[in-house]
C-alpha cells in the first residue's frame, strides 16, 4: 500500500462515504486504486486532468499516478475526455460518470431490501418530500448506511432540518453534518440543541463585546461633538459681543466728534501701533510717531483715547477666545475623523459577525442576523457622519460671517 497516499487520508483531508467502502471490492480495485479514486471523487464530478498536481498533492510518484489513471480507465470506472471550458479552451478532464453508474448497479441489488426497511421508517419519505424528488439508489444506500451505523431517525431528521435551513438539499451535506456530530460525540437531538445553545451564547457574547466597544467609540465621538458644539455657541456669543463693541466705538467717535483722518484718529492709530509692538514701540513707529507717542502718554491720555483703547482691549478678549475655540473645534473634528477611520480599519462588528457565524456553524445564522441588526440600529454611522458634516458647515458659515464683519 502507498504510505504517502494513506497519509493524505489519515490527515482527514478527504472524506470517504461508508457505502463506497462497503462496495469497493466489487469493482476489483486494489486499496491504492480505491484511495486514488476517492481523491478524485472529492475533487468533484469532472476533474481537470493534471497528473503533476495530483503527484504533488498526494506526494506520490508521477509514474504511479499515471498507472492509477490507466488502471481505473481500463476497468471502466473513469474516462479522460477533451472538453471545451467556459473560456473556449480545450482541456483534458477526468469524468466519473461511469463509476457512479456502476456503483448504482451494485447498489440496485440492495434497493428492495432498502425499500423494505423504509416501510419501517418514515425518514426516506421525509427526505424525498423535502428534496421534492425521488431518492436515487445511491441515496437510499447512504440513508440505510446511516441507520445501520446507529444514527437515529430523529438525528437524521435534525441534520436534514439543518441542511434545509442553510439552503442545501444534498445528502453529502447531511452526511457531513452527521459525521461532524459523531466526531464531537453528539448522538441525540438534545445534544444538538445544547450545542446550538452554547454556540448562540458565544456568538452573542462576541457581538455584544464588539457592540460595547463600538458604543464606547460612539460615546467618545458624541462627547467630542458636544464639546465642539459648545465652543461654536461660545463663538456665536463672542461675535455678538464684538458687534456691540464696534457699535460702541462708532458711538464714541460721534460723541467726541472724531472722524477718519482727524488728528485724534491719527493719534489713536499711533497709540494702537505702539500697543501692538510687543513692548518695543520704536521698532514699529517712525521717529515722528514715536515722539508723539511719548508725548501722548506724558501729557496723559484723553478720555477719547482711553475709551477707545479700552474698547480695543475688550474686543481682543473675544477675538482671542474665538481663535482659541476654533483651534479646539478643529482638534475635535480631527479626532472624530481619526476615530471613524480606525473603526473602518478594525470593523469589529463585521469581524464579530463572521466569528459568530463560524462558531454557530450555520445553525444560528438567524440569531447572528438579529444581533447584527440590533447593533446597526444602535450605532448608526450615517447619522454620525451627517452630524459631523453639519457641524463643519456651521463653523464655516460662522467664520465667513466673522471675516465679513472684520
Amino acid at each position: 500500500m502507498n504510505k504517502s497516499l494513506c497519509k493524505v487520508f489519515s490527515e482527514g483531508n478527504i472524506s470517504i462515504p461508508i457505502y463506497f467502502i462497503k462496495n469497493y471490492k466489487k469493482f476489483n480495485l486494489g486499496l491504492d486504486e480505491f484511495l486514488f479514486l476517492m481523491y478524485l471523487y472529492n475533487l468533484g464530478d469532472n476533474v481537470l486532468f493534471n497528473p503533476g498536481e495530483f503527484s504533488d498533492k498526494l506526494n506520490v510518484d508521477l509514474t504511479e499516478i499515471m498507472n492509477y489513471v490507466g488502471s481505473l480507465t481500463d476497468k471502466g470506472l473513469i474516462r479522460v475526455e477533451v472538453i471545451k471550458n467556459d473560456k473556449g479552451y480545450m482541456e483534458e478532464m477526468i469524468i466519473l460518470d461511469d463509476f457512479y453508474n456502476k456503483l448504482s448497479l451494485v447498489i440496485m441489488d440492495d434497493v428492495n431490501e432498502s425499500k423494505s426497511d423504509s416501510s419501517k421508517s418514515d425518514v426516506f419519505e421525509i427526505i424525498e418530500k423535502e428534496f421534492g424528488r425521488t431518492l436515487s439508489p445511491i441515496e437510499i444506500e447512504i440513508i440505510r448506511t446511516w441507520l445501520d451505523n446507529n444514527f437515529s431517525e430523529d438525528l437524521i431528521k435534525e441534520a436534514l432540518k439543518e441542511a434545509t435551513f442553510n439552503g442545501v438539499s444534498n445528502l453529502r451535506y447531511i452526511d457531513k453534518i452527521l459525521y461532524e456530530w459523531a466526531k464531537s460525540g453528539i448522538n441525540t437531538v438534545e445534544a444538538v440543541e445544547e450545542k446550538r445553545k452554547k454556540a448562540r451564547s458565544m456568538a452573542m457574547e462576541l457581538m455584544l463585546d464588539a457592540y460595547n466597544h463600538d458604543k464606547e467609540i460612539d460615546d467618545t465621538i458624541a462627547e467630542s461633538s458636544a464639546h465642539a458644539e459648545s465652543l461654536l455657541a461660545e463663538n456665536q456669543e463672542s461675535r455678538s459681543m464684538i458687534k456691540d463693541i464696534r457699535k460702541e466705538k462708532e458711538n464714541t467717535n460721534e460723541i467726541y466728534n472724531v472722524s477718519e483722518g482727524s488728528q485724534e484718529a491719527e493719534e489713536l492709530e499711533i497709540l494702537r501701533k505702539g500697543r501692538d509692538s510687543m513692548g518695543n514701540p520704536q521698532a514699529v513707529l517712525t521717529e515722528n510717531e514715536y515722539a508723539r507717542y511719548k508725548e501722548l502718554y506724558a501729557d496723559g491720555l484723553s478720555d477719547y483715547h482711553s475709551r477707545m483703547l479700552q474698547l480695543d482691549a475688550d474686543e481682543k478678549v473675544y477675538t482671542d477666545k474665538i481663535r482659541d475655540n476654533n483651534i479646539s473645534i478643529a482638534g475635535d473634528y480631527a479626532f472624530n475623523r481619526n476615530m471613524g477611520i480606525e473603526r473602518l480599519k478594525t470593523h469589529e462588528m463585521y469581524d464579530a459577525k463572521k466569528q459568530g457565524e463560524q462558531i454557530v456553524d450555520a445553525a444560528s445564522k438567524e440569531i447572528i442576523s438579529n444581533v447584527m441588526q440590533d447593533a446597526v440600529d444602535k450605532i448608526d454611522e450615517d447619522m454620525d457622519n451627517k452630524k459631523e458634516e453639519a457641524l463643519e458647515k456651521k463653523q464655516e458659515k460662522q467664520e465667513m460671517e466673522e471675516d465679513d464683519a472684520y
